[in-house]
């Protein structure tokens, strides 16, 4: 008849929880009691209505605990000052839920520059907006951090800027002692540098500045000079000028004499070559070379070797009569070149009788013929 029932017993079962018995309001309404300080999170429940006359199906609630939901209201994240004034910020902490602000936060400001100052004491709290007064030092742009919070609300913060600037007058005159100053300091640097850099020669200021150099024992580095291609070009520049003519850098020869002085050592080698000379010989003939000038030796093997070369002209030319040219000779009369022939085989990584075969076909072939058999074997030993 769409009354209410009263007469029944209902119940309240929650996992994480436990049971909980409704209470019955003078209205017909049954109503579920729960501890004020629950955890935030999410509870589920089952409620059961049990009667000696009626059949009910239980009912399924699920019930959310959490902070209140905030934001916070003002009208710019940016303030303009100068030094030396104070101003204000006013911003608003909202409730989302219940649409109205929320007074009695603890408000808390963060800056890293210094040269700020927040004065707390005469913050104001009016129903939620909070106004809060700032005082700066000197001109710059400053960035601090107001935060809000309050219990079983969420936290809030705001990044504020504050650019803090001079007046017009102000700024003219910085300006004006700023370049001045500097005006001054500059004239300063330029009689400086005209005393003692401008007013001196530029060679005795090289000279000087390797002196120092030398001084710190440091190696100084070589002054800039002209090249000779650069001397001569404009000599032959200088005389052609009259009737118009002009050659340029790659049309002057760098060098008027190129020389090649080969190395001592090469020198020596090519004159044992020639005479047959041995180490200890070689090593006599060098010591004696000590005894004279760097830029002599050079010359006078030179002139050594082009002796022998003359006096040993027919030998040079061919080898003797009736004497084989060492590359005809048979691999059998040089063991020493079996011998080194094996070992890179060996290198190789070729097995031992296939070595032995090669080793046997090479003791009746001279130099050459060894290097095409091993060629069209595809035998690499270098």
């Amino acid at each position: 008849d769409g009354s209410s029932i009263v007469d029944v017993n209902c119940f309240a079962h929650s996992d994480a929880l436990g049971d909980f018995a409704l209470q019955l309001l003078p209205n017909g309404n049954y109503s579920l009691i729960l501890d004020s300080n629950l955890p935030y999170g999410t509870y589920s429940f089952a409620i059961g209505f049990t009667s000696a006359k009626y059949t009910t199906s239980p009912v399924y609630l699920e019930l959310t605990i959490r902070r209140i939901l905030t934001e916070l209201r003002y009208l710019t994240d940016i303030e303009y000052t100068s030094p030396g004034t104070t101003f204000d910020i006013s911003i608003t902490y909202f409730d989302l839920d219940h649409q109205i602000g929320i007074s009695n936060a603890n408000v808390s400001v963060t800056y890293s520059q210094s040269n700020i100052t927040w004065l707390e004491e005469y913050t104001l709290d009016e129903n939620g907006v909070y106004t809060l007064f700032f005082r700066v030092e000197r001109e710059r742009t400053f960035t601090i951090t107001i935060s809000f919070e309050k219990e079983d609300h969420f936290s809030q913060y705001l990044i504020f800027t504050i650019k803090s600037d001079t007046t017009p007058q102000q700024q003219f005159q910085q300006a004006l002692a700023m370049f001045g100053g500097s005006a001054l300091i500059f004239i300063a640097l330029l009689i400086v540098a005209y005393v003692r850099v401008w007013s001196v020669p530029k060679q005795i200021r090289t000279l000087n500045r390797m002196i120092r150099a030398l001084g710190k024992r440091r190696i100084p580095k070589p002054p800039s000079a002209p090249s000779r291609q650069g001397i001569t070009m404009g000599i032959v520049n200088e005389e052609s000028k009259p009737m118009n003519l002009s050659k340029g850098p790659d049309e002057i020869v760098e060098y008027p004499i190129e020389t090649t002085v080969p190395e001592v050592n090469d020198l020596l080698e090519e004159l044992a070559g020639i005479t047959g000379l041995g180490a200890v010989e070689i090593e006599a003939f060098r010591a004696d070379l000590a005894r004279m000038k760097a830029s002599e030796r050079p010359g006078f093997l030179k002139e050594v070797i082009d002796q022998e070369k003359a006096r040993r002209a027919d030998v040079l030319a061919k080898p003797p009569v009736g004497e084989p040219v060492l590359e005809d000779v048979p691999l059998e009369q040089r063991p020493e070149e079996l011998e080194d022939l094996r070992r890179k085989l060996i290198k190789k990584g070729m097995m031992v009788d296939e070595i032995d075969v090669i080793i046997e076909e090479a003791k009746s072939l001279s130099k050459a013929d060894l290097d095409a058999l091993l060629s069209s074997l595809g035998i690499d030993i270098d």
